[in-house]
């Protein structure tokens, strides 16, 4: 994966500077399969020997929503857990572009919800700032965490939605006990990072949820 955006340290505290972190995440996932196959997670299942090119297919294929690439990845020895360089697992990969019978297969065979990237965005951060609600709900009906706040900024799903302008999944973090009161570590709530994105809409659906 680009080294430039495992590390994130030169990631402005702009939603400018977020566009361009996805856009760069963008073309991490797109080219996951050229690099980052010999660096792999210790999540496996005990007994099993490491197999880091099935692990990346795993992952490519759940980018790519292929779930019979899926099935034959795990056939390999890939591990649903198996985290790529930068930390990312297949579940991740596969609710960035919102494959979400895809996130349905790994949830069903015990992917975990609440595994951090290098940056501690989880998967439902990643599908939260994509017009996903589906995949958004699907993963909340597995635990996922709608209060995980990630480690760069303190960014919670509701706010990678709301700086997205991603109405309908904010609608579906609010109805699972989203806090629209939560900050950030600049202090911004959600409603805040839709307003300096200019979604009015989804910033009024915030203001009225803190009333």
């Amino acid at each position: 994966m680009d080294s430039g955006v495992q590390g994130g340290s030169e990631m402005k505290k702009t939603w400018v500077g977020v566009a361009v972190l996805w856009v760069c995440l963008g073309v991490a996932f797109a080219c996951g399969g050229a690099s980052g196959t010999t660096e792999e997670s210790d999540v496996r299942v005990a007994g099993q020997a490491a197999n880091p090119v099935a692990d990346q297919s795993l992952r490519d294929a759940s980018l790519e929503g292929q779930i019979d690439l899926m099935v034959a990845a795990v056939g390999d020895g890939a591990q649903i857990d198996a985290q790529d360089v930068d930390g990312r697992t297949a579940l991740m990969y596969a609710a960035f572009n919102g494959h979400t019978d895809c996130v349905r297969w790994l949830l069903e065979r015990g992917a975990a919800v609440g595994t951090c990237e290098n940056l501690g965005r989880t998967a439902l951060m990643f599908a939260s700032t994509g017009p996903f609600p589906e995949t958004v709900e699907l993963l909340l009906e597995f635990a996922s965490n709608p209060h995980d706040a990630d480690e760069y900024e303190g960014w919670t799903p509701l706010m990678f939605a709301a700086g997205e302008g991603q109405i309908e999944v904010v609608r579906v973090l609010l109805e699972n006990g989203a806090n629209p009161f939560a900050t950030d570590k600049d202090g911004d709530v959600a409603a805040d990072h839709a307003a300096k994105t200019h979604h009015p809409e989804v910033e009024a659906l915030l203001r009225d949820a803190m009333q």
